[in-house]
């Protein structure tokens, strides 16, 4: 078989695999709830109507306003810079006076692994039964203890690690817009900067201290390393970063395993191209890296574990933890996602092994119940649960919980009823980050659409990325779209690009017909 049919066969199942998914995605987020207009509050309703009679008008001088928006662009852009840091620092004054006024505490595992950082000796339970979170824990203790002290408040505490996530966030912007600029131009890093900040600058997630945003910054941190291995010249020199690369997705994969498929889809799409596409000089070199960068996280992952385990102020408990197979068992359950009659049972063996035939019978007893096209109708329905919300079902998880002080005023009052689970105006925000998610899968739609699967290695890899992040959460615990949020700095750059590119054909065949008609407008008056 030739490679250009090897190759042919790649795209193809790249095609089946990205289309359905991604076309349900799209579906799911433009009929959710989160966009009924009857859910919101008066006075969101009344801005959404009046930008909406604002637009109608605008759209009749829209040569104007495109006049307009051309030149405040060029503008942004050629002071882009200042521009991204000067927005940045008024994203991070609101984040503040968000943390400020909000401070309170949240259930689910992101009260345990907070509650875990800040006394140790009470973790031994919960981690030896979630090892997963043993090293995000461990890293929160760790800074827990060179800048606070032991007698600080619980309310001070939990600010003080609500700000070191929303620290975390604002970082992986700035690495995430500096790795697009290397993988495409200025103009996909701007628009990939404008969509993310608008999408998740001031998510409610910023007040929880979990691994679904924890994680963003060393997977931004590892594409700016990524592109830059691309830019070196000197083989000892990308030697080096391929192996800074390798421990930083052995960092990634102890916050959250499966979001290595960044790094994973990097490697595929290096192989595939350097055996089925690339015939330039130069292969050895450039698959030494991709061994480096392949055999390095093998070998570090064991060695930060075993460093992570040793460290540790966490007494662990062996043969607690639950095996992967109960996430596998309750993404096949319910709507695909946490199912705490499965985890209460299955704690009840209390061995992992017990624990793991126990998950692998319910597993074959749930494909024996569904049957094929119920299997095929379930996952098409779990892939719906999993991407339709551009809130990331802020609030699903865990019970509201009261703030640690009383509010003072009106403003506060304000604050808490959009951004505390369980608020009053919780719904004014889902619209809002509705709007920006539909948005933002256009813009991957644009990506599909423009794309040529030789025009770009790294749009081909942000796709692969997309699709394995669609996959993984098919075949484990996902049934809503939190778990998503370790993807976007996938899906925003893909978007960003699928934007640049869609405004550049529009912009190409208005041109084309502004000839076309002058061409006709002269040859009538010759």
């Amino acid at each position: 078989m030739t490679k250009v049919r090897l190759f042919k066969i790649y795209q193809t199942i790249i095609k089946v695999g990205i289309y359905p998914t991604f076309f349900l995605t799209l579906y799911a987020a433009m009929r959710a709830d989160q966009l009924n207009l009857a859910t919101v509050s008066p006075q969101l309703f009344v801005l959404v109507l009046c930008t909406l009679v604002i637009f109608s008008l605008l759209w009749v001088r829209r040569t104007t306003i495109w006049y307009f928006v051309r030149v405040s662009y060029q503008q942004v852009r050629n002071h882009a810079i200042i521009f991204i840091f000067l927005s940045m620092i008024l994203a991070a004054t609101i984040q503040v006076i968000i943390l400020l006024n909000t401070n309170t505490p949240l259930g689910w595992d992101v009260g345990s692994v907070v509650t875990v950082a800040i006394d140790p000796s009470i973790g031994s339970n919960y981690v030896s039964i979630n090892p997963n979170n043993l090293f995000l824990i461990s890293f929160y203790h760790s800074i827990y203890a060179l800048f606070l002290s032991p007698m600080t408040s619980t309310p001070n505490a939990w600010l003080f690690f609500q700000i070191i996530t929303t620290l975390g966030l604002d970082l992986s912007i700035f690495c995430l817009t500096y790795a697009v600029k290397s993988m495409f131009n200025l103009d996909v890093a701007l628009i990939t900067y404008i969509i993310f900040y608008a999408l998740f600058v001031l998510t409610p997630y910023i007040q929880a201290p979990y691994s679904d945003v924890a994680v963003l910054f060393p997977v931004s941190l590892a594409l700016v390393c990524l592109t830059r291995l691309e830019n070196m010249q000197r083989l000892w020199s990308k030697i080096i970063l391929s192996l800074v690369i390798a421990v930083l997705t052995a960092i990634i994969f102890a916050i959250k395993p499966s979001a290595i498929i960044v790094v994973i889809a990097w490697v595929i799409q290096k192989l595939v191209s350097e055996f089925l596409v690339d015939k330039s000089s130069g292969r050895f070199s450039r698959l030494l890296i991709v061994v480096c960068v392949t055999l390095g996280f093998v070998a570090a992952n064991p060695v930060l574990s075993a460093v992570t385990t040793t460290y540790t102020p966490i007494k662990i408990e062996k043969n607690q933890a639950l095996p992967w197979q109960h996430f596998a068992y309750m993404g096949l359950t319910g709507n695909g996602g946490y199912n705490d009659t499965i985890k209460s049972d299955t704690l009840k063996l209390k061995a992992t092994d017990k624990m793991r035939r126990y998950s692998i019978d319910g597993i074959l007893n749930r494909f024996h119940e569904l049957g094929i096209i119920g299997y095929l109708q379930f996952l098409t329905v779990k892939q719906m649960n999993n991407t339709a919300r551009g809130d990331f079902t802020w609030g699903v998880d865990g019970v509201p919980l009261q703030p640690f002080r009383k509010s003072r005023n009106s403003f506060q009052d304000r604050i808490r009823s959009l951004y505390l689970v369980g608020g009053s105006h919780t719904s004014d925000l889902s619209f809002y980050f509705q709007i920006v998610w539909v948005l933002t899968l256009i813009g991957i739609l644009q990506s599909l659409i423009f794309y040529k699967f030789r025009d770009n290695d790294w749009v081909q890899i942000l796709i692969l990325t997309v699709l394995g992040g669609f996959l993984y959460l098919l075949l484990f615990e996902g049934g809503r779209s939190r778990y998503l949020i370790q993807y976007l700095p996938a899906f925003v750059p893909l978007a960003g690009w699928g934007w640049f590119v869609g405004i550049q054909t529009v912009r190409k065949h208005h041109r084309k017909k502004t000839q076309t008609v002058s061409h006709s407008a002269s040859s009538t008056f010759e």
